[in-house]
């Protein structure tokens, strides 16, 4: 499952891809986001855009088809927001760490163990309660509604 919830005062987004499966809509979703945050992040070009992925470990992975439209929706964004990818995985952080050294993002990307140690990464370079706002993102994207 994927979800995403957006700060839109302070351009900060979390997204989560979280449970034990994923649909191609899931996926969808998930490359949609970069158009959508991109231009909310242009139109408030006096802080730089946050957009923060959480990916927990027992979540499937995207297929071949899905990386590779996940790539191209990632390789042109004009914001130049600063990117975290959070998971305690150590596979998936290598993983997305080797394929942005080989085809390096026009962002600044970096991958993190910890909400905390992304926030944190991301405070040195920006003002507000960035942890806190990120917390509170996270909760509001893990929030399964029951119908």
């Amino acid at each position: 499952m994927f979800r995403l919830a957006l700060d839109r005062p302070s351009i900060i987004a979390v997204g989560v891809f979280f449970g034990p499966e994923n649909t191609d809509a899931n996926f969808q979703a998930y490359v949609d986001t970069f158009d959508y945050l991109d231009d909310v992040c242009m139109r408030q070009p006096h802080e730089r855009g946050v957009y923060a992925l959480i990916v927990d470990p027992e979540n499937p992975r995207p297929s071949a088809l899905w990386r590779k439209r996940i790539a191209d929706a990632s390789a042109h964004l004009r914001s130049n927001p600063l990117v975290s990818l959070i998971s305690k995985s150590a596979t998936i952080r290598s993983v997305v760490t080797a394929v942005n050294w080989f085809r390096p993002p026009p962002y600044s990307i970096k991958c993190h163990e910890t909400l905390e140690a992304s926030a944190a990464w991301i405070q040195a370079q920006r003002s507000g309660d960035v942890l806190g706002i990120m917390r509170r993102l996270e909760r509001e994207c893990r929030i399964v509604k029951h119908r």
